[in-house]
Protein backbone atom coordinates (compact mmCIF):
# COMPACT_ATOMS: atom_id res chain seq x y z
CA UNK A 1 0.00 0.00 0.00
CA UNK A 2 2.85 2.34 0.84
CA UNK A 3 4.44 1.72 -2.53
CA UNK A 4 1.11 2.35 -4.26
CA UNK A 5 0.76 5.79 -2.57
CA UNK A 6 4.33 6.70 -3.55
CA UNK A 7 3.69 5.69 -7.18
CA UNK A 8 0.41 7.64 -7.19
CA UNK A 9 2.20 10.77 -5.92
CA UNK A 10 4.91 10.50 -8.61
CA UNK A 11 2.32 9.98 -11.32
CA UNK A 12 0.38 13.07 -10.14
CA UNK A 13 3.53 15.21 -10.25
CA UNK A 14 4.36 13.94 -13.74
CA UNK A 15 0.85 14.71 -14.96
CA UNK A 16 0.98 18.26 -13.52
CA UNK A 17 4.34 18.81 -15.27
CA UNK A 18 2.97 17.66 -18.63
CA UNK A 19 -0.11 19.89 -18.33
CA UNK A 20 2.07 22.90 -17.44
CA UNK A 21 4.35 22.26 -20.41
CA UNK A 22 1.43 21.96 -22.85
CA UNK A 23 -0.15 25.17 -21.49
CA UNK A 24 3.10 27.13 -21.82
CA UNK A 25 3.64 25.89 -25.38
CA UNK A 26 0.09 26.82 -26.43
CA UNK A 27 0.49 30.38 -25.09
CA UNK A 28 3.81 30.89 -26.88
CA UNK A 29 2.58 29.80 -30.32
CA UNK A 30 -0.54 31.96 -30.01
CA UNK A 31 1.42 35.20 -29.73
CA UNK A 32 3.35 34.50 -32.95
CA UNK A 33 0.09 34.10 -34.89
CA UNK A 34 -1.18 37.49 -33.66
CA UNK A 35 1.71 39.51 -35.17
CA UNK A 36 0.89 42.77 -36.92
CA UNK A 37 0.25 42.72 -40.69
CA UNK A 38 2.72 44.05 -43.24
CA UNK A 39 1.68 47.50 -44.53
CA UNK A 40 2.80 49.09 -47.80
CA UNK A 41 2.45 52.71 -48.93
CA UNK A 42 3.15 53.65 -52.57
CA UNK A 43 4.69 57.11 -53.12
CA UNK A 44 6.41 59.07 -55.88
CA UNK A 45 9.48 61.15 -55.06
CA UNK A 46 8.61 63.78 -57.69
CA UNK A 47 5.34 65.67 -57.53
CA UNK A 48 3.95 66.45 -60.03
CA UNK A 49 5.01 63.67 -62.40
CA UNK A 50 5.67 64.58 -66.05
CA UNK A 51 5.76 62.34 -69.11
CA UNK A 52 9.17 61.89 -70.72
CA UNK A 53 11.01 62.37 -67.41
CA UNK A 54 12.37 59.70 -65.07
CA UNK A 55 10.30 59.29 -61.91
CA UNK A 56 11.20 57.45 -58.71
CA UNK A 57 8.40 55.29 -57.33
CA UNK A 58 8.72 53.91 -53.81
CA UNK A 59 7.07 51.27 -51.66
CA UNK A 60 7.41 52.04 -47.95
CA UNK A 61 7.13 48.66 -46.19
CA UNK A 62 6.38 48.40 -42.44
CA UNK A 63 5.15 45.89 -39.91
CA UNK A 64 3.71 47.81 -36.99
CA UNK A 65 6.24 50.54 -36.22
CA UNK A 66 9.18 48.52 -37.61
CA UNK A 67 10.49 49.11 -41.14
CA UNK A 68 10.85 45.92 -43.19
CA UNK A 69 14.34 45.76 -44.67
CA UNK A 70 14.22 42.04 -45.46
CA UNK A 71 11.30 41.66 -47.89
CA UNK A 72 11.67 38.59 -50.11
CA UNK A 73 10.29 40.46 -53.14
CA UNK A 74 8.93 43.89 -54.02
CA UNK A 75 7.62 44.25 -57.56
CA UNK A 76 5.67 47.08 -59.20
CA UNK A 77 3.08 46.46 -61.88
CA UNK A 78 2.31 49.60 -63.92
CA UNK A 79 -0.26 50.11 -66.67
CA UNK A 80 -2.10 52.99 -68.23
CA UNK A 81 -5.70 53.11 -67.03
CA UNK A 82 -8.10 51.11 -69.24
CA UNK A 83 -5.20 49.43 -71.06
CA UNK A 84 -4.02 45.83 -70.92
CA UNK A 85 -0.45 44.50 -70.72
CA UNK A 86 1.01 45.90 -67.51
CA UNK A 87 4.76 46.37 -67.16
CA UNK A 88 6.37 44.55 -64.22
CA UNK A 89 9.50 45.99 -62.56
CA UNK A 90 11.37 44.47 -59.60
CA UNK A 91 12.31 47.06 -56.96
CA UNK A 92 15.56 47.25 -55.04
CA UNK A 93 15.83 48.02 -51.33
CA UNK A 94 17.01 51.61 -51.07
CA UNK A 95 17.05 52.30 -47.31
CA UNK A 96 15.02 51.87 -44.11
CA UNK A 97 12.27 49.70 -45.60
CA UNK A 98 11.93 51.80 -48.77
CA UNK A 99 12.04 49.89 -52.07
CA UNK A 100 12.45 51.89 -55.28
CA UNK A 101 12.22 51.82 -59.05
CA UNK A 102 12.90 54.41 -61.72
CA UNK A 103 10.18 54.71 -64.37
CA UNK A 104 9.78 56.88 -67.45
CA UNK A 105 6.13 57.42 -68.39
CA UNK A 106 5.91 57.81 -72.19
CA UNK A 107 2.74 59.92 -72.27
CA UNK A 108 0.35 61.92 -70.12
CA UNK A 109 -2.54 60.04 -68.56
CA UNK A 110 -3.71 58.17 -65.51
CA UNK A 111 -1.70 55.08 -64.57
CA UNK A 112 -2.54 52.26 -62.18
CA UNK A 113 0.33 51.14 -59.96
CA UNK A 114 0.24 47.94 -57.91
CA UNK A 115 3.05 47.04 -55.51
CA UNK A 116 3.31 43.27 -54.97
CA UNK A 117 5.21 42.76 -51.70
CA UNK A 118 6.21 39.41 -50.22
CA UNK A 119 7.59 39.87 -46.69
CA UNK A 120 7.54 37.94 -43.42
CA UNK A 121 5.09 35.24 -44.52
CA UNK A 122 2.69 37.83 -45.98
CA UNK A 123 1.75 38.91 -49.48
CA UNK A 124 0.35 42.44 -49.82
CA UNK A 125 -0.69 44.17 -53.07
CA UNK A 126 -1.83 47.77 -52.55
CA UNK A 127 -2.85 49.90 -55.55
CA UNK A 128 -2.60 53.59 -56.37
CA UNK A 129 -3.62 55.78 -59.29
CA UNK A 130 -1.01 58.22 -60.56
CA UNK A 131 -1.77 61.21 -62.77
CA UNK A 132 1.07 61.97 -65.20
CA UNK A 133 1.32 65.36 -66.88
CA UNK A 134 -1.74 67.43 -67.65
CA UNK A 135 -4.20 64.51 -67.35
CA UNK A 136 -7.12 64.98 -64.98
CA UNK A 137 -8.53 62.34 -62.65
CA UNK A 138 -11.94 61.12 -63.80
Amino acid sequence: MRRYNQLKKQLSLLLIGIISLVSATACTSGSAVQSEPVQVEIKTVQDPVYSGRATLIEAHVKQGSETVKDAQEVKFEIKKKDHANPESIVAAHWQDGVYRIKKLFPQDGTYEITAHVTARDSIVSPQKELVVGAATVQ
